[in-house]
Protein backbone atom coordinates (compact mmCIF):
# COMPACT_ATOMS: atom_id res chain seq x y z
CA UNK A 1 0.00 0.00 0.00
CA UNK A 2 1.24 3.51 -0.73
CA UNK A 3 0.85 6.43 1.03
CA UNK A 4 -1.38 8.32 -1.35
CA UNK A 5 -3.98 5.32 -0.55
CA UNK A 6 -3.74 6.64 3.60
CA UNK A 7 -4.80 10.28 1.90
CA UNK A 8 -8.31 11.71 2.14
CA UNK A 9 -10.94 10.23 -0.23
CA UNK A 10 -13.30 12.50 -1.88
CA UNK A 11 -16.14 9.90 -2.11
CA UNK A 12 -19.07 10.49 -0.19
CA UNK A 13 -19.71 7.55 1.10
CA UNK A 14 -17.71 6.42 4.32
CA UNK A 15 -15.21 3.12 3.74
CA UNK A 16 -16.54 0.12 5.11
CA UNK A 17 -15.16 -0.82 8.93
CA UNK A 18 -13.57 -3.80 7.15
CA UNK A 19 -11.67 -1.68 4.72
CA UNK A 20 -10.28 0.38 7.43
CA UNK A 21 -9.20 -2.45 9.01
CA UNK A 22 -7.22 -3.93 6.00
CA UNK A 23 -5.92 -0.60 5.56
CA UNK A 24 -4.50 -0.05 8.72
CA UNK A 25 -3.01 -3.36 8.68
CA UNK A 26 -1.63 -2.85 5.06
CA UNK A 27 -0.09 0.27 6.13
CA UNK A 28 1.53 -1.69 9.71
CA UNK A 29 3.08 -4.75 6.97
CA UNK A 30 4.52 -1.63 5.17
CA UNK A 31 5.82 -0.10 8.06
CA UNK A 32 7.06 -3.64 9.55
CA UNK A 33 8.74 -3.68 6.05
CA UNK A 34 10.33 -0.29 5.87
CA UNK A 35 12.04 -1.30 9.51
CA UNK A 36 14.24 -4.46 7.77
CA UNK A 37 14.58 -3.04 4.75
CA UNK A 38 18.54 -2.57 3.80
CA UNK A 39 17.99 0.06 0.90
CA UNK A 40 17.82 2.85 2.89
CA UNK A 41 20.03 5.60 1.53
CA UNK A 42 20.99 7.46 4.94
CA UNK A 43 19.40 8.18 8.29
CA UNK A 44 17.55 11.30 8.00
CA UNK A 45 15.67 9.78 4.46
CA UNK A 46 14.64 7.07 6.58
CA UNK A 47 13.84 8.89 9.10
CA UNK A 48 11.35 10.92 7.66
CA UNK A 49 9.42 7.83 5.71
CA UNK A 50 8.88 5.99 8.78
CA UNK A 51 7.62 9.43 10.26
CA UNK A 52 5.21 10.12 7.45
CA UNK A 53 4.06 6.15 7.32
CA UNK A 54 3.35 6.54 11.01
CA UNK A 55 1.26 9.78 10.58
CA UNK A 56 -0.64 8.32 7.97
CA UNK A 57 -1.04 5.11 10.46
CA UNK A 58 -2.37 7.29 13.21
CA UNK A 59 -4.88 9.27 10.95
CA UNK A 60 -5.92 5.82 9.72
CA UNK A 61 -6.79 4.57 13.67
CA UNK A 62 -8.09 7.74 14.68
CA UNK A 63 -10.83 7.68 11.46
CA UNK A 64 -11.34 3.86 12.40
CA UNK A 65 -12.37 5.36 15.83
CA UNK A 66 -14.78 7.59 14.62
CA UNK A 67 -16.27 5.53 12.67
CA UNK A 68 -16.80 2.80 15.20
CA UNK A 69 -18.16 5.36 17.40
CA UNK A 70 -20.79 6.97 14.67
CA UNK A 71 -21.81 3.13 14.08
CA UNK A 72 -22.75 2.36 17.50
CA UNK A 73 -23.95 5.85 18.39
CA UNK A 74 -27.50 5.47 20.32
CA UNK A 75 -29.74 8.29 17.92
CA UNK A 76 -32.88 6.81 20.02
CA UNK A 77 -32.58 9.35 23.27
CA UNK A 78 -32.73 12.66 20.54
CA UNK A 79 -35.26 10.89 18.18
CA UNK A 80 -37.73 10.20 20.83
CA UNK A 81 -39.14 13.73 21.49
CA UNK A 82 -39.90 13.78 18.00
CA UNK A 83 -38.38 17.10 17.64
CA UNK A 84 -35.51 15.86 15.45
CA UNK A 85 -35.02 13.36 12.16
CA UNK A 86 -31.96 11.41 11.33
CA UNK A 87 -30.50 13.06 8.38
CA UNK A 88 -28.55 11.42 5.80
CA UNK A 89 -24.23 10.51 6.62
CA UNK A 90 -22.39 13.71 6.00
CA UNK A 91 -18.36 13.58 5.41
CA UNK A 92 -16.45 16.04 7.68
CA UNK A 93 -12.98 16.30 8.14
CA UNK A 94 -10.96 17.35 11.22
CA UNK A 95 -7.74 18.96 11.55
CA UNK A 96 -4.83 16.86 13.71
CA UNK A 97 -1.29 16.90 14.57
CA UNK A 98 -0.92 13.52 12.59
CA UNK A 99 -2.70 15.53 9.46
CA UNK A 100 -5.92 15.79 8.15
CA UNK A 101 -9.12 12.42 9.15
CA UNK A 102 -12.09 12.39 7.01
CA UNK A 103 -15.31 10.42 9.25
CA UNK A 104 -18.98 10.50 8.57
CA UNK A 105 -21.78 11.44 11.06
CA UNK A 106 -25.25 12.18 10.63
CA UNK A 107 -26.81 15.07 10.99
CA UNK A 108 -29.79 15.93 13.32
CA UNK A 109 -32.75 17.78 11.36
CA UNK A 110 -35.03 20.19 13.59
CA UNK A 111 -38.25 19.11 12.34
CA UNK A 112 -39.34 22.79 12.56
CA UNK A 113 -35.84 23.45 10.55
CA UNK A 114 -32.38 23.84 11.23
CA UNK A 115 -30.30 20.83 12.78
CA UNK A 116 -26.98 20.25 14.19
CA UNK A 117 -24.25 17.67 14.40
CA UNK A 118 -23.88 15.83 17.62
CA UNK A 119 -20.43 16.30 19.20
CA UNK A 120 -18.54 13.26 19.61
CA UNK A 121 -15.30 15.09 20.68
CA UNK A 122 -14.74 16.85 23.80
CA UNK A 123 -12.66 20.12 24.26
CA UNK A 124 -10.08 19.35 27.06
CA UNK A 125 -9.31 22.99 27.39
CA UNK A 126 -12.13 24.72 29.45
Amino acid sequence: MSLADCKRSHEQRPPSIQHMQDQIRSTCEDIIHFCFARNRDDLLSGRAISTSKNLSLACLLLQLFLMSFQEHFDYAIWLEEDKYYKGCLISRTIKTIYGDVRYWRHYLVRKGGGGFYLSMLYRTDR
